[in-house]
Order: C-alpha cells, then sequence, then structure tokens
C-alpha cells in the first residue's frame, strides 16, 4: 500500500508538472530565441525531478553537483507551490469570467497573464530568499515558581531546525554561532532537525568545529528531529553532533550545575527504527521535581503529558511555522501551539519557526529566527 501511495503521489507531481510545463512552453519560452521544444522540455524535466534525482544519485554525484541540484530542487519546490496555488486561482476567475464576463480582455490575453505570473513569482523568490537567509532574534521572559540556590536567572538561547546540507552549508552555520554567541547564552539548546541528509557533507565541511566555536556557560544540549531519522544512521549523526562538543539527549536527562534538569525527548519518528520513544514518566524517574525542569522535544507535541509529570519549560521547533504562506493556517491547526508561547496552566512552552530553511531556501509568512530566552527563578 505504500508503494502504491508513493507512486500515485509521483504520477499526480508528473502530470502536474508536465501541465505546468506546457503553459510555459506555448505562453512564454517558445517565444525565446534558439530554444526548441526539445531543450525546453529537456531542461524542464531536469528542474522538476532534481529532487529525486538528488534523492537517487547523491553518493556518487560530485560535491558542486549535489549542492547544484539541492539549490535547483528547492527553489523548484517553492515555484512549483505557488504556481498551484496561482493556477487554481486563474482557474477559479476564468471559470467565473466565462459566466458574468466581468474581465477586460487585455487581463485574458494568455501571454500577458503568464509573464505577470512569472513576474510575481519571481519577487516572491526574491524577498523569501532574503528573508530565509537573515535572521532575527526573538527575546521572551519565563518565570519559573521555584528556588534555585545559587542562581536567581538563566539566559537561555533555543536554536531549531538548522537542517545542516549542501544549502545550509558551513558558512550558514557559521553565521549561526556567530548569532548565538551575540546573545551571550548561559545555556543552547538544540531542538532537533540539525543534520539534514546525513553526515558525509557535516565532516566534508568540519561543522563539528564550527559547533566547537559555541560560548555557553553551561554548554550546549541537543535531541534528534524526524530528519536525522529520515536521514538514518542515528549513531554516526548523534557521534557527529558530539564531537561538535553538543551533549545529544535521547530520551535521558541531565542535571546541570545541580541547579535545574535537562530532558531531552527522542523525537516520534523514532517508531521507524521498530521502537517507541520511552514514557516521559519513564525518563523523568529519579529527577527532584523541586528544581526547574525544561524539557527539549523535537515537536510541539504530547503537551498534556508535559504538564501531567511536572515540566515547568517545554522548548521545541519542527512546525517552521509553515515556512510558505498560507501553510501556517494549517500548522496552527495541527498543533496546540506552532509558534511563539504558550502557557498551559503551570506548564509554559514556546515553539521556534527554525533559524534554516526544509526544500525551499525561502521564507514567506515566517522568520528564520534563534530565541533568545531569560528565565527568572522564584527567590
Amino acid at each position: 500500500m505504500r508503494y502504491i501511495f508513493t507512486i500515485g503521489i509521483l504520477l499526480a507531481y508528473g502530470v502536474i508538472n508536465y501541465y505546468i510545463g506546457r503553459l510555459c512552453w506555448e505562453h512564454l519560452f517558445k517565444y525565446v530565441p534558439y530554444l526548441n521544444n526539445k531543450v525546453f522540455w529537456l531542461l524542464f524535466w531536469l528542474v522538476a525531478w532534481s529532487y529525486i534525482l538528488l534523492r537517487l544519485f547523491n553518493k556518487y554525484l560530485p560535491y558542486g553537483v549535489n549542492t547544484l541540484l539541492s539549490w535547483i530542487s528547492g527553489y523548484w519546490f517553492a515555484i512549483f507551490f505557488y504556481l498551484c496555488l496561482i493556477l487554481l486561482f486563474l482557474l477559479l476567475i476564468k471559470f467565473l469570467n466565462s459566466h458574468l464576463n466581468f474581465l477586460p480582455a487585455s487581463l485574458t490575453n494568455p501571454w500577458a497573464v503568464t509573464v505577470g505570473v512569472m513576474v510575481f513569482i519571481s519577487i516572491l523568490l526574491v524577498y523569501g530568499t532574503w528573508n530565509a537567509r537573515s535572521i532575527e532574534t526573538l527575546h521572551y521572559e519565563v518565570v519559573i515558581d521555584k528556588q534555585v540556590d545559587g542562581l536567581s536567572e538563566l539566559n537561555i538561547v533555543l536554536v531549531a531546525d538548522m537542517h545542516l546540507d549542501h544549502v545550509n552549508d558551513n558558512k550558514r552555520l557559521e553565521k549561526v554561532v556567530d548569532k548565538i554567541n551575540e546573545n551571550q547564552p548561559d545555556l543552547v539548546l538544540l531542538a532537533g532537525d540539525n543534520i539534514d541528509t546525513g553526515v558525509s557533507f557535516f565532516k566534508e565541511q568540519q561543522m563539528d568545529k564550527t559547533l566547537q566555536k559555541i560560548q555557553s556557560k553551561y554548554g550546549v544540549y541537543g535531541v534528534l528531529g524526524n530528519h536525522e531519522y529520515y536521514a538514518g544512521d542515528i549513531n554516526k549523526i548523534m557521534a557527529a553532533l558530539e564531537n561538535g562538543n553538543v551533549t545529544m539527549l535521547q530520551d535521558e536527562y541531565a542535571k546541570v550545575n545541580d541547579s535545574f534538569y535537562i530532558v531531552g525527548r527522542d523525537d516520534i519518528t523514532v517508531s521507524m527504527t521498530g521502537r517507541d520513544r520511552e514514557k516521559l514518566s519513564s525518563v523523568m524517574e529519579g529527577i527532584n521535581k523541586e528544581l526547574p525542569v525544561i524539557l527539549l522535544d523535537h515537536q510541539p507535541i504530547d503537551l498534556d503529558e508535559a504538564l501531567e509529570h511536572g515540566v515547568d519549560l517545554q522548548l521545541s521547533g519542527h512546525t517552521h511555522r509553515g515556512q510558505l504562506f498560507p501553510n501556517q493556517l494549517i500548522t496552527q491547526r495541527v498543533f496546540e501551539v506552532d509558534w511563539g508561547y504558550l502557557q498551559k496552566d503551570s506548564l509554559q512552552v514556546i515553539v521556534s519557526s527554525g533559524v534554516n530553511t526544509w526544500g525551499p531556501p525561502v521564507r514567506i509568512g515566517s522568520r528564520s529566527e534563534i530565541k533568545k530566552i531569560k528565565v527568572t527563578f522564584a527567590k
């Protein structure tokens, strides 16, 4: 059944791409000098299927080809997404106009409409690229009503969804690390989806050495996300991150400075390996709940479970806040909180939209961010 579903998705994707390609050729590209039909379709299908080519042959392709395909496939996903939305809108307008005849002839010219759509999408991509590649710092203040000897406050920097790969490469990671260090954190927490497509590229670019440059009083702690499980070979991924001085927590906790706890959940996609993640009650066994408990879970789920077991602050990522408008309308309904802050009785939750992107290197309707969280303890 899974293979039938996959084949169905690929067929639908191919049919929609053919329709898009035919419209582009008939109303725009056939007017380009020295570009014939065969060359257009060869280039078009290479772009449309670039992501599939990347996934199938990335282990055998040179570094430069992998990087090129990563950028092409990423941008094509954004173009494809917005073309589908625009085409649905245009088909609706065409249907209404055929019955009501409210549009002037100049606005129904196929060539003019095609050029207008291409210009609009180009503007979206330029803006979305700038928006994705700039990183903002969002500030939060949280009070945990627990007394900690010798510690009145804690400055946490939360970083989610780095998706380190050929697009989010070492230069990008250096920018992220610089942004972290600017905020002079006491503690840095990495909320999963740290490595996207495996460890080979991470090792080639010596990203572990870049992670080692993070300056944090109490160190760097991290958890796994769903994309680490998609990439496979979790042990190598864990080892690579730990070489970068990141303490990885996989359904376990750490007591920091004898003052507070960090609980790290395994991601729910661990079920892909044939096992389930531990119940939170088991993970937290032995914790002194008179001290603050900070839970790091890639996906903002199981909030009731966290509340029930005395978690004070849960930090998550995963949602990207939809990344491309209007996807946040979906994430807002899927998750109890898909971005920002939520207080649920004694539990406080903060969800990041992520510091990097997945797929399209574009953000529209969301921002690339890190979160600086000032935690104040009761005196």
